[in-house]
């Protein structure tokens, strides 16, 4: 009995012994996967590099000292949405942005840090000195003033609304709210469009364009604008000339070539008209000639002027020898339309 109770209490602590290396084995385990997952102290440099990385993927645009100042406000507004998308930092903004400056731009951005009374620290000294560069108040005040005369003119409906959209943010103080949009785009219509919106009163933004592209399209079609398209995909301002469809003329040059040398609807070919086509003239029957009559000058009756004869003027002392001699016969004489008074 003793024999059989002295082995059990061996199998028992043979037991006990391996449950605690077994313990202890995976404690140590544990121990080893938690020294394997403290986090790594990021240091600045690595944080700037992964917040650069991060921020690279979303294709932000580069800027190399655009000429048109439009340019430049657009990749400040796309620099400061994709920012914001991201949430970088504001202590970071001024760095990473100044990585998207080539060219002329980057040279600016030199000569602002070689300044030794200019400090750069936030977003806000950033956008104000490079709006102050690249897009200054006199330009601002030009779009302003653009955007209050806007007018539709000859552009398509489209092209209107895009260019109502990039103006209207220079001046918000002029559409403080929806109708107000509305009513600013809808007095720029042109007026075949306009007196076709204006009749159902909206006051919708969204609304008075849709209802501005049908009525674009009901316009009869010789009163369309007419857009000639680029070959390298922009939209060219110049107005295209219209010349009426021919199937067998389908080229402008050759249009101006039948207007300019004449075209024959008889034979069907081009350097003469009809009139002297001479397939026409080759079986004509000659015409005798009509005698011309002759012309005769109207002749004009002559009718001599009717005039009074008047007896010489007598002095006085005509008269008195006249009374010596006493009256004197006077007889009165009309001969073809004269009068003469004779003495007896």
């Amino acid at each position: 009995m003793i024999g059989v109770e002295g082995q059990n209490e061996n199998d028992v602590s043979d037991s006990m012994r391996i449950m605690l290396a077994i313990q202890d084995m995976a404690s140590a385990i544990r121990e080893t996967n938690q020294h394997n997952h403290e986090p790594h102290q990021e240091t600045q440099d690595d944080r700037i590099m992964r917040i650069q990385g991060e921020f690279r993927k979303t294709r932000p645009p580069v800027f190399k000292c655009d000429p048109n100042p439009m340019a430049a406000e657009e990749w400040l507004r796309q620099m400061k949405r994709k920012m914001n998308e991201q949430r970088v930092p504001g202590n970071l903004k001024v760095t990473i942005a100044s990585t998207y400056l080539e060219g002329q731009a980057y040279h600016w951005w030199e000569s602002v840090l070689a300044m030794p009374d200019v400090e750069v620290v936030t977003w806000v000294a950033f956008e104000t000195m490079f709006l102050e560069k690249y897009f200054p108040e006199t330009m601002k005040t030009m779009k302003v003033r653009e955007f209050t005369n806007l007018y539709h003119g000859d552009m398509t409906v489209g092209q209107y609304q895009a260019k109502f959209e990039e103006l209207m943010r220079f001046a918000p103080y002029m559409i403080p709210d929806e109708s107000a949009k509305a009513k600013k785009f809808e007095e720029g219509l042109r007026l075949e469009v306009k007196e076709k919106v204006e009749l159902f009163k909206l006051k919708k933004y969204a609304e008075v364009v849709d209802r501005a592209l049908m009525a674009e399209q009901r316009i009869p079609s010789s009163k369309r604008v007419f857009e000639p398209k680029n070959p390298n995909g922009g939209q060219s301002n110049k107005r295209q000339r219209f010349f009426p469809s021919c199937s067998r003329y389908q080229n402008p040059r050759s249009f101006e070539a039948t207007q300019n040398s004449g075209f024959c609807y008889h034979c069907r070919q081009i350097g003469h008209y009809r009139r002297d086509c001479p397939q026409l003239q080759s079986y004509q029957i000659p015409v005798a000639p009509q005698p011309q009559p002759e012309f005769r000058a109207p002749q004009q009756q002559f009718q001599a002027p009717q005039t009074q004869y008047r007896a010489p003027y007598q002095a006085p002392y005509q008269d008195s020898l006249n009374q010596f001699r006493g009256p004197v016969n006077q007889q009165t004489q009309t001969s073809k339309g004269t009068t003469y008074t004779t003495k007896a």
